[in-house]
């Protein structure tokens, strides 16, 4: 019986753009994002000087969401999901996903940097695992911090490594599409690069 991991990265690899920046325009409209940014442009430009795309995230991801409540984040993005599912996801992965679920000893994973708020309902509705950048919540009300570290190059393989006993598994076979998926590449026993660009 062989025991197969496949692990997949979101952005550029089921989807046909970056979500985290979709989200928030399709959730705010660019007016309103533009208006934030240029209020916050001093910290946003010292992070972009920095090369701390980590902190980047963090910090634009508070300045829109801290404070709300948790129940009410996690319904944007299940609304950004729903309505946008079709433009945002490239169908011949959500196919190769399908395909792989019918064989029982298959594990599947997401492995991503996006935020929980729009990949839990995706993983939900495909029935794969998650791996993913979680908000920090205190009386279920969002505190402008990640709960987890940026899920990019070798916190991946971290994060893999927390959940799962690599050795378990006779095969494992990744996608992905950037240099932050380098690291996650480098466990596979057989890896796909930009395998579903249409």
């Amino acid at each position: 019986m062989i025991k197969r991991l496949y692990l997949f990265d979101f952005d550029g690899t089921i989807t046909k753009k970056d979500s985290f920046i979709d989200f928030f325009v399709q959730t705010f409209g660019y007016r309103h994002l533009l208006i934030v940014i240029i209020k916050n442009l001093p910290k946003v430009l010292s992070l972009i000087i920095r090369r701390d795309l980590g902190k980047l995230k963090e910090f634009l991801t508070s300045i829109f969401l801290i404070k709300k409540n948790e129940v009410v984040l996690f319904k944007l993005g299940n609304n950004y999901l729903n309505n946008h599912f079709d433009e945002l996801i490239n169908s011949v992965a959500v196919e190769e996903i399908l395909r792989l679920q019918k064989n029982k000893e298959n594990t599947l994973f997401i492995v991503s940097a996006s935020l929980d708020l729009w990949l839990s309902h995706f993983a939900k509705k495909l029935k794969v695992k998650l791996i993913c950048t979680q908000l920090e919540y205190k009386n279920e009300t969002f505190t402008g911090s990640f709960k987890t570290k940026n899920c990019k190059g070798h916190e991946k393989v971290s994060r893999i490594k927390q959940v799962l006993s690599l050795e378990d598994f006779n095969e494992i076979i990744v996608y992905g599409d950037s240099d932050g998926d380098k690291e996650m590449l480098q466990l596979g026993t057989k890896t796909f690069y930009k395998p579903f660009r249409e």
